[in-house]
């Protein structure tokens, strides 16, 4: 799947808003669950999306690490 850059920004958006909450910090990345609740935050920003926890988000966070 290609990633559009809203859906970029929009992810990011996500990730930032919900690591501000610091509740789904670890210390070698992200708590269970953190996946689906991006996925619902995601939703909100971008309405009827179908990108999904796994494979979609979770697939772009190991990119993002990567690169």
């Amino acid at each position: 799947m290609n990633w559009r850059t809203k859906e970029d920004d929009a992810l990011m958006k996500c990730i930032v808003n919900e690591l501000v909450r610091d509740k789904w910090r670890v210390e070698n990345g992200f708590k269970c669950g953190f996946f689906n609740d991006l996925e619902k935050e995601l939703e909100k920003f971008l309405p009827g999306t179908d990108l999904k926890a796994n494979p979609h988000i979770d697939s772009k966070v190991k990119y993002w690490k990567v690169t």
